[in-house]
């Protein structure tokens, strides 16, 4: 009597500590990405350099420019990531009429499940734009500015990235993030960054469809530098266990204890 009511009591603080694991799972919140500092082609330059897809296609309308998003994500099996908020960096030139900017995000989906064109690289592609914010901006000023425009409030769920990529960068899992400008001139677009932890893959992306990718990343500086392929961006959110393994663990755990509260 005594070692069964020790294994129920057992199995009932221990069925505890999981069910609170299940839920600290889901408390990862926070920064999961940012690139905060500005590139600058020249460290003489009034301003940092900047991408937009319009202008890269010849004016083209209605193309995305995307950036990967590396989440580190530890030994998380299945991770994916409820975003709550983005923030990104934009460049204009003085005197440029308003705009508008459409903020997209899509899967990175494996190489192989899209032929993009003859400029789609070696590297896994984002899919289709899906929009979670607009905003117009008013005509620039007198002098060359720099705008951070910001999307989601932190903690109310802006979109879920569904299961990350865990293939293009060993012990990260990737989504993207892109932008499309009305402006399809050079005077105004996504300001070009570096990565604070120096995790972006040196990818970009200039969507037009699934047929039609331009795979690239930037050149060099005036020293002769590598610009690497990011843009300034913080993105906020919870990195979360798939909510399958999180049950499989609990229900199963409970079940070995359960039997053994038995014997």
């Amino acid at each position: 009597m005594v070692r069964r009511t020790a294994s129920r009591m057992y199995l009932a603080a221990f069925s505890s500590t999981l069910v609170l694991f299940a839920l600290t799972c889901s408390a990862n919140a926070g920064i999961v990405y940012s690139a905060t500092t500005p590139r600058f082609f020249d460290p003489n330059d009034i301003g940092p350099m900047w991408g937009n897809a319009g202008f890269f296609s010849g004016g083209v309308a209605g193309r995305t420019l995307y950036d990967d998003v590396p989440v580190h994500v530890g030994n998380y099996l299945a991770p994916t990531v409820n975003v709550t908020q983005v923030s990104f960096d934009i460049s204009r030139r003085a005197n440029q009429p308003g705009m508008t900017v459409t903020a997209v995000w899509a899967p990175m989906l494996l190489d192989a499940a899209q032929n993009g064109g003859a400029s789609d690289g070696p590297n896994d592609d984002p899919g289709a734009p899906i929009v979670f914010g607009s905003v117009n901006l008013g005509p620039s000023g007198s002098t060359h500015s720099r705008q951070t425009v910001t999307f989601g409030n932190g903690s109310t769920v802006l979109f879920n990235t569904g299961l990350l990529n865990n293939v293009q960068a060993p012990g990260f899992g990737l989504f993207t993030i892109g932008l499309q400008f009305s402006d399809t001139t050079s005077n105004q677009g996504w300001t070009i960054g570096t990565a604070d932890l120096d995790d972006n893959s040196d990818v970009v992306w200039n969507y037009g469809s699934a047929l039609n990718i331009q795979e690239f990343t930037y050149p060099v500086d005036v020293n002769l530098n590598p610009i690497i392929g990011t843009h300034m961006m913080v993105v906020q959110g919870e990195l979360l266990p798939e909510p399958g393994s999180v049950a499989a663990l609990l229900i199963g755990s409970v079940f070995m204890l359960a039997r053994r509260a038995r014997d």
